[in-house]
């Protein structure tokens, strides 16, 4: 992430430790921006699972997405696709295009990453 131009690592805060492994997981550097693009109700469940796993995400919010509406997308270092619709198959085209990984399946997508690696 560019902050000024700086580049960050991102942390959580620690957590207390009655909040359990969620929040422990949570308490690692961030490892990737992760777009999951669906139209589905099941965005909330992946994205839920990304984040434990310690990765930003970004999730579509249905319905068509058009270019102003794209950005939050395209500043991911991927993707997690999870729909034919031509709409999120342009967006995840795209970012292929432009050297950012598209996944199909969760247990694709790297647990442990580091950013600068994507």
């Amino acid at each position: 992430m560019s902050v000024s131009g700086q580049s960050h690592t991102l942390w959580k805060t620690q957590p207390r430790a009655s909040s359990g492994a969620f929040f422990a997981a949570l308490a690692r550097p961030l490892n990737m921006k992760i777009a999951v693009l669906t139209h589905g109700n099941v965005g909330g469940w992946y994205a839920a699972t990304l984040m434990q796993r310690g990765h930003m995400v970004t999730i579509s919010g249905g319905g068509a997405i058009h270019a102003p509406g794209l950005k939050p997308y395209l500043d991911c270092d991927g993707c997690l696709l999870l729909g034919n619709e031509a709409d999120l198959l342009e967006i995840a085209d795209y970012m292929e295009a432009t050297g950012r990984k598209v996944w199909r399946q969760l247990a694709d997508i790297p647990q442990e990453h580091d950013r600068s690696e994507a």
